[in-house]
């Protein structure tokens, strides 16, 4: 029976050294649990950083592909993300922006096992598509028809004396009734924009009663006044003079939406005209997410696809 306390003796020795291989398994998941945690932080950190600078840089397209990658570099940089590589790609129907990014992170308890940092990457894509739908954003009441010969930056006549008359120029159709008839709501939704929301297919029914030149006049020298000194070269996205058309066919229809910088105002009665020109340009707006959802007359949404 001497032999028993030999044996407790042994399975001592054996609880230090399994123990021992708990306290090393916990601290190695220790550090993988605390690592990763970090890690994906991270990751997280970069893919909203890059997401954010991507979309901020689909603003300046589709007219400047170059200020459209710096734009990303920039607000890449701005939140705390130095490592960006933008792009920007056009297939003809669509453009493109992509941005990838990678952060060295520095590790903790994996030191222990000699791994001191890791890498994180992530990519954003960009798709811009022209909008099939817009809601709350400065619809004026003026029915446009795109011709032929319609080019960004030309100056054209958006409004021509009464109602049912062209002037000779192909774009004009006449007022529109958006949320009712009447010079009072034609006014307004010069001055503050139509709020609801029109989407292509729409039928808009004409407003005959609306088209007298004081209103005209009244509504879109107000907002010419919001920004005064603004030309079509140099005029910033959120300004007041630009504003959004219905592109219509002769019944009336949506067909898509247009950009116009506003010019002016002059005449009176039959000869009372507005003038604009046709941009392109970057808005929020709805769209189905296919290369072929809307025609494209120059109004583009993004949407972060990755």
């Amino acid at each position: 029976m001497g032999w028993l306390p030999c044996i407790g003796k042994n399975q001592q020795g054996s609880a230090v050294v399994l123990v021992a291989t708990l306290i090393g398994f916990f601290i190695g998941m220790c550090a993988l649990v605390v690592d990763l945690g970090i890690l994906y932080l991270n990751r997280v950190e970069l893919v909203n950083a890059i997401d954010a600078a991507a979309l901020a840089g689909a603003q300046d397209l589709p007219d400047n592909m170059e200020a459209a990658k710096a734009a990303v570099a920039r607000y890449a940089l701005a939140n705390g993300q130095a490592n960006v590589s933008p792009s920007v790609s056009s297939d003809g129907r669509e453009l493109v922006v992509n941005a990838v990014a990678t952060r060295e992170v520095p590790l903790f308890f994996a030191r222990i096992f000699g791994l001191q940092t890791a890498n994180v990457s992530a990519t954003a894509t960009v798709h811009m598509y022209a909008v099939s739908g817009i809601k709350n954003l400065c619809i004026v009441p003026w029915g446009i028809h795109w011709g032929n010969n319609i080019t960004y930056g030309t100056l054209l006549t958006l409004k021509h004396g009464a109602y049912g008359t062209t002037g000779g120029t192909e774009v004009a159709y006449g007022p529109l009734s958006l949320g009712g008839t009447g010079a009072s709501i034609y006014k307004n939704n010069i001055m503050y924009g139509y709020a609801a929301t029109i989407k292509i297919g729409d039928t808009i029914p004409a407003d005959s009663t609306a088209n007298i030149s004081g209103p005209t006049s009244e509504g879109v020298q107000y907002r010419i006044n919001q920004d005064p000194s603004a030309t079509f070269s140099t005029v910033s996205s959120n300004s007041a003079r630009i504003v959004i058309v219905p592109v219509i066919d002769s019944a009336f229809k949506v067909q898509g939406f247009a950009a116009v910088f506003l010019e002016g105002v002059a005449g009176q009665g039959i000869n009372n005209i507005v003038t604009g020109r046709f941009m392109q340009m970057v808005i929020p707006g709805d769209t189905d997410g296919t290369d072929s959802s809307a025609a494209d007359y120059g109004v583009y949404t993004a949407k972060l696809v990755k």
